[in-house]
This record gives structure tokens, C-alpha cells and sequence, in this order.
């Protein structure tokens, strides 16, 4: 469970940290849950602290393999 695997095709990763949170914001709010994993797999390579967000998001959308890789690497960005 170790290894998290990237969606390759994430368009998100070329706009403003900035634009990432607030789209990420909306689609979180609008419960558009493979939207908020691209933003959270672009926000995340800028804010490690995110780790632990994009792991609620894989568990909601069903991806236990993701979510726990995702959640064993918000607990090596920060251990407590």
C-alpha cells in the first residue's frame, strides 16, 4: 500500500496553487469527488499536508489501495 499511482493526465497541475484550492473547494462542495482527487493529486505535489484530504477522497470514490497509500503518506509528511 505504499505507492501512490498519479492520475498521468491531470490538467490541474498547470494552474495557481490558489485556483487549485478554490476549485478544489467547489467540487468538494458540489460532492464531484474524481474532480476533487485531480485537484488534491495537483495540490498535494506543492502542500504534502494534503496527503491526508486525498485519502478521504479515494476512500469515498471506493479506492482503498489509493486511500491507504495516500494516508501512509500524509503519516510520514507528519507523524501525529
Amino acid at each position: 500500500f505504499g505507492t501512490y499511482h498519479f492520475n498521468i493526465n491531470n490538467h490541474y497541475r498547470s494552474i495557481s496553487t490558489q485556483q487549485k484550492q478554490s476549485l478544489l473547494n467547489e467540487a468538494i462542495e458540489s460532492r464531484n469527488i474524481k474532480e476533487a482527487i485531480l485537484l488534491a493529486e495537483a495540490l498535494v505535489l506543492e502542500s504534502p499536508a494534503v496527503w491526508r484530504l486525498l485519502g478521504h477522497l479515494q476512500q469515498a470514490n471506493e479506492m482503498d489501495a489509493q486511500a491507504l497509500a495516500a494516508f501512509y503518506k500524509a503519516i510520514d509528511h507528519d507523524p501525529n
